[in-house]
């Protein structure tokens, strides 16, 4: 978003009191924004919509995580991995800050997939063969493989996922390969891409009501 005036037939002592009363009511403008666009952000991209901004719950990824046949291969006992790890890092990684200087720009954070990554290592890490492995960018996002084991649904009682799962919780049973399809490799970056547009209404309007108040 810019703002531009030409400024003519005016002495340069005069353009240049203007410039700088101008430069010095965006920058406070800015400054401003910065926090209602990020309050509004943390919302509505997780999951209160607003602005015309889709949240991330409800994307098709997301209803994809969510079905009983997803938790019961991520072996997932409760709904935590999703919640608090892979929601929590997102809004984590949601942030608005403007850059010092004459004239300050804004800059906008959503989605850090390497910090994602950390966040959502499988809670069940250390036990068997299973190591640091992201459940949510490594199995779901990139559709990387597990050797040696497959997935038989069982039903319960005998997996603990069957809590959430039900009739579709399994076993991992040696032999084999298992993977999901990485038919979401780039829902995150459709999520974004669709996000774009309203997000820039958003900052657009906020900075021009804020400009009015200065």
């Amino acid at each position: 978003m810019k703002i531009k005036f030409d400024i003519k037939v005016m002495s340069g002592k005069n353009k240049k009191a203007i410039n700088t009363a101008i430069v010095k009511k965006w920058n406070i403008a800015l400054i401003r924004s910065t926090v209602n666009i990020e309050a509004i952000l943390k919302s509505a991209l997780i999951s209160e919509p607003s602005f015309g901004i889709k949240p991330f719950t409800q994307t098709e990824l997301w209803q994809f995580l969510m079905q009983p046949e997803t938790l019961a291969e991520l072996g997932f006992i409760s709904l935590k991995p999703l919640t608090e790890d892979l929601l929590d890092s997102i809004l984590q990684t949601i942030f608005v800050k403007t850059t010092r200087g004459t004239k300050r720009r804004m800059i906008i954070n959503i989605f850090d997939m390497q910090y994602i990554a950390n966040a959502t290592i499988h809670r069940s890490e250390g036990t068997g063969q299973l190591g640091p492995v992201s459940w949510f960018v490594d199995w779901i996002i990139k559709g990387v493989p597990v050797t040696d084991y497959y997935f038989k649904e069982t039903g319960p009682p005998v997996p603990r996922s069957s809590r959430l799962a039900g009739d579709k919780a399994g076993l991992m049973i040696k032999g084999g390969l298992w993977q999901f399809p990485p038919q979401f490799r780039d829902a995150v970056d459709n999520w974004l891409e669709d996000n774009q547009r309203p997000i820039k209404k958003l900052v657009e309007s906020t900075i021009r009501f804020q400009i009015g108040r200065v």
